[in-house]
């Protein structure tokens, strides 16, 4: 289906964003922007799908570990407490991408205590 294609493509490309950041590439404000521009995207179809196709989900959070390994910690942990409450409420408290929102909140509200 055309939903699964798109949601293939933008996973992809989230994770392509976060491969960028981890080999420690000099081009922060470049793949911020471009995180900021795919986020929308994962959003719009997440919504299509009434919140309940995970791989829109987890692309939802690929981008917001961006966010947050780029330095926006506030932005990415109010983003991750919304995706855990989207994630419990249309997947179900033990699918992996709500595991994943939770651990990701977790992480952020760690990050957050160390950095303050």
């Amino acid at each position: 289906s055309l939903i699964a294609v798109a949601g293939e493509a933008l996973y992809a490309h989230a994770l392509h964003l976060r491969m960028l950041i981890n080999r420690n590439a000099d081009n922060d404000a470049e793949v911020m922007a471009r995180v900021r521009e795919l986020l929308p995207q994962a959003v719009t179809l997440a919504w299509h799908t009434k919140y309940t196709y995970d791989k829109a989900m987890d692309t939802i959070l690929q981008c917001n570990a961006c966010l947050g390994e780029l330095g926006a910690l506030d932005d990415a942990y109010a983003l991750a407490r919304q995706m855990l409450v989207l994630c419990e409420r249309n997947l179900g408290a033990v699918h992996p991408v709500t595991q994943d929102a939770r651990e990701s909140v977790d992480a952020l509200r760690e990050m957050r205590r160390r950095v303050r």
